[in-house]
């Protein structure tokens, strides 16, 4: 019996809700012209009529839409990705649902550099068609890119005012948060994204060069806080893997009250970095290594305020992680 990839589009929807609904079985055929990938499930499928990069299709898929919310769903089995919040869709939200057992990334939200309106990018013809304000909380997203193991978690491309919060990302190949998808600090309209209280660990299981939040490009007003981030591995590719990745082009991003340990490298790095703010972030390292990491990045670009920095080895040390952890723990209980 044959399979789809999509069970379900939204194209144009407004104010549609689904509550406890299971998506489940699909597949997705590696194309005849084979599978490139390039990063997060996108690939370049090498047909005649492609503009730039392709995104595996999802299981459940909008574009246009407003005010969608899926509630106490369930997305697994399934041969490509989970869910993708697409173009120009504004107001939706996943509320405690389940994504397991997923080929591709987790969730997708927002789109990458290079659709073309009018013979250029859209985020430079029709700004205004950013996808924005939408949330995904209290969601659990784990064993994704069981297939593609370039695959992570959620997703986030060129999005504004996007929220992540509340939900635990686990067991994954690669990284577990992505947001950003410029590798310079050009302006698009990728700004105010919120990362928050989210409880991101075992990642970075097959691939390497990435972490549990993954950053790219300029995004003024956003800010990743109240996370906690560990038990990431370290692989056999040259680059590190860490507990945040703050790639090229990162500007204007604001990391704040995240607890980050057990890490195999550096708590944090930063690659070809404009700019960030680093306050008041508990960051524990093995010995030896330094707490952050410098690639190609002036360390004055990096405003660093009120940080905690211990040792993984050492005993005090450990009893204060220890106390720092329970109450994160105990406030994500209550939430």
């Amino acid at each position: 019996m044959s399979q789809t990839a999509t069970l379900l589009q939204l194209q144009g929807s407004q104010a549609i809700q689904f509550n406890g609904i299971t998506f489940e079985h699909t597949d997705w055929p590696i194309p005849d012209r084979g599978y490139p990938g390039i990063q997060a499930c996108m690939f370049d499928d090498r047909s005649p009529q492609a503009t730039g990069w392709s995104p595996i299709p999802a299981a459940v898929e909008l574009e246009e839409t407003r005010e969608a919310v899926f509630r106490n769903c369930t997305f697994r089995h399934l041969g490509g990705s989970g869910v993708s919040i697409g173009k120009n869709s504004h107001d939706n939200q996943l509320v405690n649902c389940t994504i397991e057992d997923v080929a591709g990334n987790g969730i997708n939200i927002g789109e990458g550099q290079d659709r073309q309106v009018e013979g250029q990018p859209w985020w430079k013809a029709v700004p205004q068609q950013v996808s924005s304000d939408n949330r995904i909380t209290h969601c659990r997203v784990n064993d994704c890119g069981t297939v593609f193991y370039g695959a992570v978690g959620i997703w986030c491309g060129l999005v504004a005012r996007t929220t992540i919060d509340s939900n635990e990302i686990s067991k994954l190949p690669y990284s577990g948060i992505s947001i950003g998808w410029m590798w310079d600090t050009v302006p698009t309209p990728c700004l105010e994204n919120a990362v928050l209280d989210n409880h991101i660990h075992h990642i970075m299981g097959i691939l390497s060069d990435g972490g549990g939040v993954y950053s790219l490009g300029r995004q003024p007003g956003s800010r990743i806080s109240g996370n906690l981030i560990h038990d990431v591995s370290i692989n056999a590719g040259r680059a590190e893997s860490n507990g945040m990745f703050l790639d090229e082009g990162t500007k204007e991003l604001v990391i704040s009250d995240n607890i980050i340990y057990h890490i195999a490298m550096s708590p944090l790095r930063f690659h070809r970095a404009a700019s960030a703010r680093i306050e008041n972030n508990v960051l524990s390292c093995n010995d030896g290594l330094p707490p952050i990491r410098y690639n190609r990045t002036p360390e004055d670009n990096i405003t660093k305020i009120n940080n905690v920095i211990l040792q993984d080895t050492l005993a005090q040390d450990l009893h204060l992680l220890e106390e720092r952890v329970q109450q994160w723990q105990s406030l994500w209980n209550g939430r």
